[in-house]
């Protein structure tokens, strides 16, 4: 079985897929953690605690409804990246529960990431775009993802009958 982890190693336009969604959510969280850390200050309750609870909670929710309503954060706007339906249809609930793992995501973010890449399917997905049947695309130019799979799987047959 090949998994995410395995093309992730041999395709350098899924490496770069993953290095521009990395570098949105660092932007969508410099804006949140930013916007919250000046109410916070602003109301006299900027605490560890209460800030990082806050802003946890800040970004779930405006991932929600930035990607239900514009189908990209600000983050992934910037760098070209959109959410689309992998089944067709317009899945509103989806766009919260696939960022449920926003919710304390120095946590969760990681494992759905992780999970993702470690099973089979589109290498692009966390596990929770997996359970809505969403994933994330260049805007420009979304590749099909099974020339991604058939390529990838091409390459580590490859070099496992080279080795």
């Amino acid at each position: 079985m090949v998994t995410g982890f395995d093309i992730l190693g041999h395709d350098q336009t899924l490496r770069k897929h993953w290095i521009l969604r990395m570098l949105a959510i660092f932007i969508d969280m410099l804006i949140v953690f930013f916007a919250v850390g000046i109410v916070l200050l602003f109301l006299d309750m900027n605490t560890a605690l209460v800030a990082g609870i806050t802003a946890s909670i800040v970004l779930f929710i405006y991932s929600g409804i930035m990607e239900m309503a514009m189908g990209a954060t600000i983050g992934k706007r910037i760098l070209g990246l959109k959410v689309v339906s992998t089944d067709g249809g317009k899945n509103m609930t989806g766009a919260f529960l696939r960022n449920i793992s926003k919710v304390f995501w120095f946590i969760f973010l990681p494992i759905d990431t992780l999970i993702g890449l470690a099973g089979r399917g589109d290498p692009r997905q966390r596990f929770f775009d997996r359970i809505v049947n969403t994933t994330v695309v260049h805007s420009g130019d979304p590749e099909p993802i099974d020339r991604i799979q058939s390529a990838a799987e091409a390459r580590v047959a490859e070099e496992g009958t080279t080795q």
